[in-house]
């Protein structure tokens, strides 16, 4: 959290430190419970660069930043640990493209929202079978605590919606399912938006960062 403070405020970026007693009146409850096993406090940081007029509504970018991830209770081997610190790699994109913005002073309005927690087997660590309602009012059953990036981005999504933003994109290190079907060679994109996805394939092309779009058809819709 020190380090991306210091990051975006060397780029001119505004940045506001939330605290857990923040998130705790603002029924950030999935967010905490991810980080109650762990003795190391959650924070959520709030960055936003004005580049625009403050009544042009902002893109907001939301990213997974899981500082450690253990797997909570329901515990990851060893072999899977050595990679669990690169589980805010989400974050680090949000913090890099805000970052960027500014540095570029490109003329739009941005909000970055990075919940910062670690996922551990402490004492007080949620547990499968639990039963946590989210900021938004809708409950969430806990059936394995390693699949916790859900949980903090769900909260953080939730508190996106009071920005009336433009556009929504959340980035996180969510299923290895992603990389079992696509490898390392592309990025897994979810979208509602064509238009987007257009804008972000054609970046993909000349950066080399390559994103493929997945099906969200309505067949999935009781799951999801």
């Amino acid at each position: 959290a020190l380090q991306a403070v210091d990051v975006l405020t060397k780029a001119g970026v505004n940045v506001e430190v939330k605290v857990r007693n923040w998130a705790k009146l603002r029924d950030f409850n999935a967010f905490l419970s991810v980080s109650s096993g762990s003795s190391q406090a959650p924070i959520f940081l709030e960055a936003f660069y004005e580049g625009c007029d403050t009544d042009v509504a902002p893109a907001v970018l939301v990213g997974k930043g899981i500082t450690f991830d253990a797997g909570g209770v329901c515990l990851r081997t060893c072999e899977q640990m050595k990679h669990m610190r690169g589980d805010m790699s989400g974050a680090a994109t949000v913090v890099a493209a805000i970052r960027a913005i500014s540095n570029l002073q490109i003329p739009v309005n941005v909000r970055a929202l990075i919940p910062l927690c670690e996922n551990m087997p402490g004492a007080g660590a949620y547990k499968p079978g639990d039963i946590i309602k989210s900021r938004n009012g809708k409950t969430i059953m806990v059936q394995d605590t390693s699949y916790e990036g859900r949980l903090i981005l769900a909260d953080a999504l939730s508190y996106s919606i009071m920005y009336n933003p433009k556009f929504i994109v959340d980035i996180g290190t969510l299923t290895r399912e992603i990389a079992e079907v696509l490898g390392s060679s592309a990025a897994g994109v979810f979208t509602n938006s064509d238009s987007l996805y257009d804008m972000m394939r054609i970046a993909s092309i000349h950066t080399g960062d390559r994103v493929w779009r997945l099906p969200l058809w309505d067949y999935y819709s009781e799951d999801v």
